[in-house]
């Protein structure tokens, strides 16, 4: 009877210690609180007066891409595909349709318009900073029975399925952007809609009227904010994928030691190959000579310990120079050597102030000033960027961000943006180079592009380098909704 007894309270004793466990671990599940929102870091600053027919920076780009409805939609795992509209391109008659597949409503509730549809694209068509095709299209035409809207081009642009899917072509309404305090629900028509942005960061809430199978999560809040370029690595070094779930960094900030910690910490790492172009702009009035030795420097630092230890690439032309269309070492026809004179000439470089500290940034411009002694620095606040383009400066050093496989856009936008650029190459000249539909022809002609853009000297080339994104390993990407590069918040499946 004893041994009986003892084996009860044996038993007794194994079986309360078990459901203290369980009651121990079901406790701890249900203390986890489900994730009500997603914090994502980008070195872009965002601007609440968005306009995404107009986009001049990146920032922009990341705001449109969640705040907007896209027609089409490119990613890594299907190219282009038709999101929204059904898209189809009829290279033969030269006419675009464009059908839309949902109902679409802004983030009030109320119904985008089939006519806003249409207004929106024939803005858009007109001539966007990525297109200026105005003068090869014929007509928009808009059947609001149907419903679809044609455009008809004298021939199709043979980068017209990139252009869909740049925030120049998405569903908005043009009355209500440039966005306002005001306008902000009734602007936005894709996952998210704007709250506030204040401090470096933008408040997004989701949108709960955009089509729920384009969307891998319903958490309802989302936080898109802005870190310090230049502060990349102790930015790294600090981060928590608990606190930062995700983080887009440029490869010119960072370098192999921060991905590995990166991975360490519990991030996925992926990196997008030549997605930045890093370049030297020297305006008029500087002497050949000193145009001589900038071109020899840089030369000189392409070739340098400091490149072979970055994450970039030397380059050549705007477009990398794994591209056919690119210009290569053997046929840079500004590439210059020989001895490199020490000159007095008071030159100034003007950048912004959230790049100055990035490494690349900062081993270039000391490379610079080994030469020219007498160099100084002009630092912009990030809202005076457009000054970085415009005649006021002597000397320029930025990046730009590419598409690695369309070099028409970059064309576009610089014809736009970069005053000076559009005496090298003109509108018209993007527009005829866009409907080559020969692609040994086509290449030709935009090395031959390329080449005036450096023989002008106006626009140094310098480095291409990745962009690096960091997401928390629970987070998986959703390919079939997701874009083609970057972090988009509502293509996170969240366990």
């Amino acid at each position: 009877m004893a041994k009986r007894a003892k084996l009860v309270l044996l038993v007794f004793a194994i079986s309360a210690s078990l459901a203290i466990a369980i009651g121990a671990t079901l406790l701890r599940r249900t203390s986890v609180r489900p994730l009500d929102k997603i914090s994502l870091y980008y070195p872009f600053s965002f601007r609440e007066n968005l306009n995404p027919l107009n986009v001049f920076s990146v920032g922009d780009q990341v705001l449109s891409e969640h705040l907007f409805g896209f027609h089409a939609r490119t990613s890594i795992k299907s190219g282009f595909e038709s999101l929204l509209s059904d898209v189809t391109i009829e290279s033969t008659a030269g006419i675009l349709t464009v059908k839309p597949k949902y109902q679409i409503n802004s983030a009030d509730g109320s119904l985008l318009s089939f006519e806003s549809i249409c207004n929106s694209i024939k803005t858009s068509m007109a001539g966007t900073r990525h297109a200026p095709y105005g003068s090869i299209l014929n007509n928009v035409v808009c059947d609001k029975e149907k419903p679809e809207i044609k455009i008809s081009f004298k021939k199709i642009p043979v980068n017209l399925r990139f252009l869909l899917t740049l925030p120049d072509f998405c569903l908005v309404d043009p009355e209500f952007v440039p966005m306002t305090k005001e306008s902000a629900l009734k602007a936005s028509t894709g996952p998210y809609y704007l709250k506030s942005i204040a401090d470096g960061m933008a408040n997004l809430s989701i949108n709960l009227h955009y089509p729920s199978d384009l969307r891998a999560n319903s958490i309802p809040d989302l936080e898109l904010i802005n870190y310090k370029a230049g502060n990349s690595l102790a930015f790294i070094e600090s981060m928590s994928p608990k606190v930062q779930h995700g983080a887009y960094f440029f490869g010119f900030s960072i370098n192999q030691v921060a991905i590995e910690n990166l991975k360490s910490k519990g991030y996925t790492v992926e990196l997008f190959p030549t997605e930045w172009f890093v370049y030297l702009v020297a305006r008029e009035g500087l002497s050949s000579e000193v145009r001589s030795n900038l071109l020899k420097i840089l030369e000189n630092f392409k070739q340098s310990k400091s490149m072979q230890e970055s994450l970039g690439s030397p380059a050549h032309s705007i477009a990398p120079s794994d591209r056919q269309f690119s210009l290569k070492k053997d046929n840079d026809v500004a590439t210059q050597s020989g001895q490199i004179s020490i000159s007095k000439y008071p030159i100034k470089i003007t950048t912004l102030k959230s790049w100055i500290d990035n490494p690349f940034f900062k081993v270039t411009i000391e490379e610079i000033k080994k030469y020219f002694p007498n160099l100084e620095i002009e630092l912009l606040d990030p809202s005076d960027s457009k000054r970085l383009f415009s005649y006021d400066t002597m000397l320029t050093l930025a990046p730009l961000g590419i598409s690695p496989t369309d070099p028409l856009t970059h064309f576009s936008f610089l014809e736009s943006a970069l005053s000076g650029f559009d005496k090298i190459i003109s509108k018209d000249e993007i527009a005829r180079a866009s409907i080559i539909d020969d692609e040994s022809e086509f290449n030709k002609t935009i090395q031959n592009l390329e080449r005036k853009v450096v023989q002008s000297k106006l626009l140094m080339p310098i480095a291409h380098f990745p962009g690096v994104i960091a997401y928390r390993k629970d987070f998986k990407i959703d390919q079939n909704i997701a874009f083609g590069w970057g972090l988009q918040a509502w293509a996170f499946q969240v366990d």
